[in-house]
This record gives C-alpha cells, sequence and structure tokens, in this order.
C-alpha cells in the first residue's frame, strides 16, 4: 500500500514525502477476458522488499506513485527515458500524458497494465515549478476514461495532494499553514504520516523520506531531502488513540 503525501506553496517551495511499505494482494485472472478480480478475504502480505516511491524527476518536478506497483515502476521507467534534467512541471505533465497515451495503444504492454483504467489501479503525482517560478500539480489517477490533470496555482497559494492506503483519508487530509514557512510543512507532513502509519501499521511503514524544492535568491531551485522515523511517536499515541482518530 502507499501513503504520499505533498504540500507547497507556489513560488517558494515543494515537499513531497512517502513510505516505503510494499504490500501483496491475492487476485484471480479471467483468461478469457484478461480481467483481474481482488480475492475477497484474502490478507495483505508485508513484502520485505521496500518500494521507494518518490524520487526527483527533473531539477523542477518531484514524482511520486502508488497503486499497483509493477505499473507504477512501468511508467516511471518509461516517464524517465523522455524527461530531460531542465523539463519544468508543464513539459513533464505533457510527457506523462504521453506515456499514459502510449501505454494504453499498446497492444503487447505486460498484463499488469490493465489496472491503469481500474479505479484505484495506480496514482502518479507530480509537484513542483514552472518555468515562470510558480507552482502547480499534476495528477494522474487510475478509472475508466481517467485523464492526466493539471493543477496550476497562483503565486503565494498553497496546494496539497496525497495517495492514501486508504480513501476515506482524502476526506481529512486538509493541512493549513499558519506562517507558511518550509519548516511548517515539513513538520505537518511528519505528523500526519505519524498518525496514518499508527493506524494503518500493516498497509503503511513508519518512516517517512521527505524530499524538497525550494526555491532561492535570484530564483534558484534547490533539492533536499532525508528520512524521520514516526515511530518515535507511537507510544505517545498508544496513551491518546482517541486523540490520534479525531486528529486527523
Amino acid at each position: 500500500m502507499t501513503l504520499v503525501t505533498t504540500l507547497s506553496v507556489s513560488g517558494d517551495f515543494a515537499v513531497m514525502t512517502t513510505d516505503t511499505r510494499k504490500v501483496n494482494k491475492t487476485y484471480y485472472k479471467d483468461l478469457k477476458t484478461g480481467e483481474y478480480e481482488a480475492v475477497e478475504g484474502s490478507p495483505l502480505k508485508v513484502s520485505q522488499e521496500k518500494s521507494y516511491k518518490v524520487e526527483f524527476l527533473s531539477a523542477f518536478v518531484m514524482m511520486g506513485t502508488g497503486g499497483t506497483s509493477e505499473l507504477a515502476l512501468y511508467i516511471k521507467k518509461k516517464l524517465r527515458t523522455r524527461v530531460n534534467y531542465t523539463d519544468d512541471l508543464k513539459a513533464c505533465g505533457e510527457k506523462l500524458k504521453a506515456v499514459i497515451d502510449e501505454i494504453r495503444l499498446d497492444e503487447h504492454a505486460p498484463v499488469f497494465c490493465w489496472f491503469l483504467d481500474q479505479t484505484d489501479g495506480v496514482y502518479v503525482l507530480l509537484n513542483g515549478f514552472y518555468e515562470d517560478g510558480s507552482n502547480g500539480l499534476v495528477v494522474y489517477g487510475a478509472s475508466p476514461g481517467a485523464k492526466v490533470e493539471e493543477v496550476p496555482a497562483p503565486l503565494s497559494h498553497s496546494q496539497w495532494a496525497m495517495i492514501p492506503p486508504v480513501n476515506m483519508y482524502t476526506e481529512v487530509f486538509k493541512p493549513k499553514l499558519q506562517e507558511g514557512t518550509l519548516n511548517e510543512a515539513v513538520n505537518l507532513l511528519l505528523g500526519f504520516h505519524g498518525q496514518i502509519a499508527y493506524l494503518q501499521k500493516v498497509e503503511v511503514s513508519s518512516d517517512c523520506h521527505y524530499f524538497i524544492i525550494k526555491k532561492g535568491e535570484g530564483g534558484v531551485l534547490t533539492t533536499h531531502q532525508g528520512v524521520f522515523d514516526t515511530s518515535i511517536w507511537h507510544k505517545e499515541y498508544d496513551k491518546n488513540v482517541s486523540d490520534v482518530e479525531c486528529g486527523l
């Protein structure tokens, strides 16, 4: 499963976080139609393999993925071969659209590409900067007939999105920046990650990897990344489980 969150202030910074948990789910495949169906009641099995779901795609853009891991990796590999280091969010979004279209038209695509148009089959989330220094999001969420959506943000406006382990969290993930600073944004995302990792122990790992693109003097973009183990908060959550559930 996946927890990817992102938060930005247009013209200033963008942050994206991820866990590294990978779980295996059992499906039936109909050999006549080629369609897959989840086996009801089959438990999620935690894989020993870690899944790294966020990366810097270019000097301007970060990419996060979720859903079917094989398909997400397939999309990422194709996108990496097309994207240049100097591509801004607009260019990366256009190239993502081209990759999605190419996979749809490929009659010989791997079998897992069936999930490309199935609800929750795969997610791709781009956050970063345009050439003019403003920010925006590019999102692909698999469903029948889904399209790559681009959402620019006016300067100084905050923007957020997530790829959740359970869809209900999209209703409660509405981070509010008081100061609008990078440190505040990182701490908000770390706190949210810690709470979800506590509540969804199978689906989400406690290690929170964060990626940052920050605009400095003269408009120069710099990248930073790190990791924080949110399990250090879990003993405190044990004392206040109801507060954790209400605080999401």
